[in-house]
């Protein structure tokens, strides 16, 4: 009944809060937010997101990405457990600004 719980694996996390959602995530679906450079045109903030769905799609993550407004787009997942590691490589990003999920913002320092 319910999920297996590895303590190992959540305890590798460096953010054993973080941990604790990722474990309460496990196989559900989930939606991250990301808002884009205001800079861009409209066309380059949808293809700024769509090279990114790429490259997570090549990195074996299932994305599908949603523009929700010129500069706004939503990256939903199957496996919410993933949506921090999937924040981690967003927030990298050249032109990705904030990450949100669960309503928390993660903002980009460059």
């Amino acid at each position: 009944m319910g999920q297996n719980f590895n303590m190992e694996e959540l305890m590798k996390n460096k953010n054993p809060a973080e941990a604790v959602k990722m474990f309460n995530k496990k196989n559900k679906p989930m939606m991250i937010f990301v808002e884009v450079n205001k800079k861009l045109s409209k066309f380059e903030a949808e293809e700024a997101t769509k090279l990114w769905a790429t490259s997570l799609y090549n990195a074996h993550y299932e994305v599908n990405r949603f523009m929700v407004d010129d500069h706004q787009a939503i990256f939903m997942i199957n496996d919410g457990s993933k949506s921090w590691e999937i924040k981690d490589f967003l927030i990298q990003q050249k032109n990705c600004n904030l990450v949100t999920i669960d309503q928390e913002k993660y903002p980009v320092f460059k």
